[in-house]
């Protein structure tokens, strides 16, 4: 798909790639937050009040839209692709952000949730936020850190033992949908 991608004329795969972050982006931070929102709504589940929460979530939506807009542009410049998955980046990228997690871009994502929960309070939110999490991760361990260690080897290999997969301390990147191993 990427070399169908690369095929385009430039004007056509920024459309095509506009469409689909603008799709994907609407499914996931939008529509669903909302459905889950209504959902909390309709079956009576309590609304958790944070004081200052509006604004905490706010601050924190600002902070991760400015990690995944550093992000994208760290994946355009360095890796020489896109964060869209139909124009990956075609190196590995370790700096900036990437020295710190394997995955800022899904750190930022679910920061985004959260920051949502923070400012609207539903419980229904909150779940959401657990089940993208939860869904996230078993992509990354499953499908995606496999596929980065068959395009890149050892490179990734090193990388992957020397940076958390999301943050904290280092991962274990063998193990099949765990979240925290010991570390090694």
């Amino acid at each position: 798909m990427s070399s169908m991608l690369s095929s385009l004329p430039q004007n056509q795969r920024r459309v095509l790639l506009a469409l689909w972050v603008g799709f994907m982006g609407s499914l996931w931070f939008i529509a669903l937050p909302e459905g889950a929102g209504w959902l909390s709504e309709r079956l009576g589940w309590p609304t958790l009040v944070v004081p200052g929460g509006r604004t905490a979530g706010y601050v924190l939506l600002a902070c991760a839209l400015g990690l995944l807009l550093y992000c994208s542009r760290a994946f355009v410049r360095l890796g020489k692709g896109t964060i869209v998955p139909i124009d990956a980046p075609r190196s590995l990228v370790r700096a900036g952000s990437y020295r710190f997690s394997r995955n800022p871009i899904y750190v930022g994502y679910v920061a985004i949730l959260v920051a949502d929960f923070i400012r609207n309070g539903q419980l229904g939110r909150l779940i959401y936020v657990l089940i993208f999490f939860a869904c996230i991760q078993a992509m990354i361990v499953c499908l995606e850190e496999p596929g980065l260690r068959k395009r890149f080897g050892s490179e990734w290999d090193d990388y992957a033992a020397s940076v958390p997969r999301w943050l904290g301390p280092r991962t274990s990147t063998s193990s099949c949908c765990l979240l925290y191993t010991s570390p090694s």
